[in-house]
């Protein structure tokens, strides 16, 4: 377990053990959320010199996706709450390589094989949010972790046979079965109705990939997900 990771997790435990025990006058509130995912993978850590991809690609923000889950909000002292929910998620992305296997020389390689993924997530965020009331509106902004469980994948590619050659595959079932995810967003609710509208961001801690290869160069160390979510909110 990389460090980041173990980070995240002490920051979720103590956002959630912390200030639990300063839980203030007003109750609790539950939403529901729905809205449109736009995401990709992003490229950390570098393939240079690796024998199996010398360069790894990520392109821009692809396909819109989906999601829609519950949402409970535990108000704290002051303006601090504290939320927690379950949120399905499809996150997309595109990776390109271009691979040098070890029978070919410096210079030369199979370039063009793109990879399109999807993956279907339940995400469990718990963030610590901070309120600001202006008349009719209140305005917000949080932060925290989610971890998040692989419900399925699927990918497919521009040119599978070369995975085949160099040994590289099944792409879907390499993906692993969890992830760790930082959350940061903004929003607002308004007060003279249930509804509200929220922006999030988030960004992996490690790899979404298992090492599909010996070496583990080609996707351990490069490509995380990534994503911009635009969700409306229903309070009950």
């Amino acid at each position: 377990m990389n460090r980041a990771r173990v980070a995240s997790l002490l920051v979720l435990t103590a956002l959630v053990a912390g200030p639990s025990g300063q839980v203030g006058a007003d109750p609790p509130e539950f939403r529901l959320r729905a809205g449109f995912v736009t995401s990709n993978f992003g490229i950390f850590g570098s393939t240079t010199g690796s024998s199996q991809a010398s360069f790894v690609d990520a392109g821009g923000f692809g396909t819109p996706g989906f999601a829609a889950g519950i949402e409970a909000r535990l108000p704290l002292s002051g303006q601090f709450s504290l939320q927690f929910g379950a949120l399905y998620v499809r996150k997309t992305g595109r990776l390109g390589f271009t691979f040098r296997p070890d029978f070919l020389p410096p210079g030369f390689g199979l370039s063009g094989v793109t990879i399109r993924t999807s993956i279907d997530y339940v995400e469990f965020p718990v963030t610590l949010r901070y309120d600001l009331h202006i008349d009719k509106v209140r305005p917000y902004v949080f932060a925290g972790a989610a971890l998040a469980t692989k419900l399925s994948a699927t990918a497919n590619f521009t040119d599978g046979r070369a995975l085949d050659r160099i040994g590289i595959g099944p792409i879907d079932e390499l993906i692993r079965s969890s992830d760790t995810t930082l959350v940061l967003g903004a929003g607002v609710d308004f007060m003279n109705s249930r509804w509200g509208v929220e922006m999030r961001g988030s960004l992996g801690l490690r790899s979404a990939f298992e090492s599909p290869t010996p070496s583990g160069q080609v996707l351990e160390s490069s490509a995380r997900t990534r994503a911009f979510m635009l969700l409306v909110g229903y309070r009950f």
